[in-house]
């Protein structure tokens, strides 16, 4: 995932972030679970939802990283579509904590982190 860092600037780094946590893949940002949930609270309170609904920044969020991805001609596309900008377990997952921040704010996203990180810890 470092390799990446190079093509992704800015909010790109910042929603591939949130996407690579959302498909369960915190530990390779060398974070644990509270990391990552408190990463997620931070993104959200940063986002202007009465602006954007939830399924509208979680469509935006994959869309930027994956036009900006594709527009590295060096990269293989197999590996492209390993990434979590393509994941689509991930898109699910940031989509409902999305919803849950919209919906219930800080309490509901907790609750939607642990049950979504309950599902992580079979993989």
């Amino acid at each position: 995932m470092i390799i990446l860092s190079g093509y992704l600037t800015g909010d790109q780094l910042v929603f591939f972030k949130a996407q690579t946590i959302a498909s369960g893949s915190f530990i390779v940002f060398k974070m644990n679970e509270k990391d990552a949930l408190e990463y997620f609270k931070k993104l959200c309170r940063s986002l202007l939802f009465d602006e954007m609904e939830a399924k509208t920044h979680s469509y935006a969020f994959y869309l930027r990283c994956q036009n900006r991805i594709f527009e590295q001609e060096n990269l293989p596309t197999e590996f492209l579509y390993t990434l979590p900008p393509f994941n689509e377990f991930g898109r699910r997952n940031i989509t409902q904590l999305l919803l849950a921040w919209e919906e219930g704010g800080e309490t509901a996203l907790e609750g939607k982190f642990r049950e979504i990180s309950k599902g992580l810890r079979l993989i």
